[in-house]
């Protein structure tokens, strides 16, 4: 198993991709947020990391070389006699604090589009470990791979979900046209003013609640959104968050109950 070490921020997308590649091509991974399992401290999770990983990939660039935990993570694999590979994404020169590890190994550079160099990358990899690319199963942590069941069902639900929205939709419509006649009635007709002002109250008072609801229907289709994404990029903090929102959805309450 390979440790990738990158800074989360700038360079999680290229890690994820580096990872799904890798992990295709039969060498599994280790990477943060996805493999941390939730509840487990960060610190404690990343040292078990390392140990049970073969060796450290360093993604280098601007950002992870300015990264604090990245140059501990890259000290406490040297320390435990970890392989180490350094692909550096852009021209970076490595600080101190990791040049003392990295100047002993060979570098590969990948400036520019990472996908293009993705296939030599794994076969780099390979040949460096010794190993016969055979596909191999991403490392997921229980808890995606429970959801991961869930996510066509909770597609077809919000789905099911399309023709009240668009009912709501064509509600809220005829609120806001109806609070637009009475206005217009209660401006240009003083004789009908009472009339003017029937078409206010009812145009206001079916805004506020098709309002509200449509936008807890919304809510609704942007949470399965987000964690249909989230699974896919392995990020379970980001799942979490679109559990909370769900959990106020009857139908999805109910086929959420694999994670309770």
């Amino acid at each position: 198993m390979i440790f990738i070490s990158h800074d989360m921020e700038t360079d999680g997308t290229a890690a994820l991709q580096l990872c799904a590649e890798l992990e295709k091509a039969g060498i599994p991974c280790w990477i943060a947020p996805r493999n941390i399992a939730w509840g487990k401290e960060y610190g404690e999770a990343v040292v078990d990391g390392i140990e049970n990983c073969q060796a450290l990939l360093l993604v280098l660039s601007a950002a992870s070389n300015a990264s604090i935990h990245v140059g501990e993570e890259v000290e406490r694999a040297s320390s435990k006699g970890k392989q180490l590979f350094v692909l550096r994404l852009d021209g970076v020169a490595p600080a101190k604090r990791l040049e003392l590890f990295v100047s002993r190994v060979r570098w590969l550079d990948v400036f520019g589009s990472l996908q293009s160099h993705l296939p030599n990358i794994c076969t780099e990899m390979n040949t460096a470990l010794g190993r016969v690319s055979t596909p191999s199963k991403p490392v997921y942590p229980p808890f995606n791979r429970r959801l991961e069941t869930v996510i066509p069902d909770l597609e077809k639900m919000n789905h099911g979900r399309n023709p009240l929205r668009i009912l709501l939709m064509i509600a809220t419509a005829v609120c806001v046209a109806s609070v637009a006649v009475g206005v217009v009635i209660t401006l240009t007709s003083p004789s009908f003013s009472r009339l003017g002002i029937f078409f206010l109250l009812l145009g206001v008072g079916g805004c506020l609640p098709c309002g509200m609801i449509f936008s807890a229907e919304r809510s609704c289709s942007e949470a399965v959104s987000l964690l249909s994404m989230a699974l896919r990029l392995q990020n379970e903090n980001h799942a979490r968050k679109a559990i909370d929102r769900l959990r106020c959805f009857k139908g999805a309450k109910e086929l959420l109950h694999v994670d309770e």
